[in-house]
């Protein structure tokens, strides 16, 4: 399992479409605002973002936070930005991105969970 390092500083550009902003933001916001999907999720998961803006962010939604950097996880995600925001916008189905090697989990795997945070992660639009 690789080791959750600290988030780098994002990079001048546009912010709302950074993985620093998906996280911190719109999925802090959505932890808030979608109560039932996130009642739908026991576990912690770490996200190693790999590529430009990357870095590591843990989502522990029965705290409804989102930690930048190491943090105990249950299951970790490797995906790049670019494969991120692919999902998060619906263009990318997080199982077909594993099918191919962009995305990879280590750890517990829960296929319902894992498919809540995905809704979490949503943008209402690419």
């Amino acid at each position: 399992q690789p080791a959750c390092r600290p988030t780098p500083v994002d990079t001048p550009g546009t912010p709302s479409r950074t993985p620093h902003w998906l996280f911190e933001t719109h999925l802090t916001e959505r932890l808030r605002t979608d109560p039932a999907s996130v009642q739908a999720i026991r576990s912690s998961y770490c996200f190693e973002i790999l590529g430009d803006g990357g870095g590591t962010w843990v989502v522990d939604p029965q705290q409804r936070k989102v930690l930048t950097g190491q943090a105990p996880a249950s299951c970790t995600i490797e995906i790049s930005a670019a494969d991120l925001f692919a999902v998060a916008s619906g263009r990318l189905h997080p199982f077909k991105a594993n099918e191919q090697g962009r995305l990879q989990f280590h750890g517990d795997i829960n296929v319902y969970e894992i498919d809540a945070l995905m809704q979490l992660l949503r943008l209402s639009s690419p």
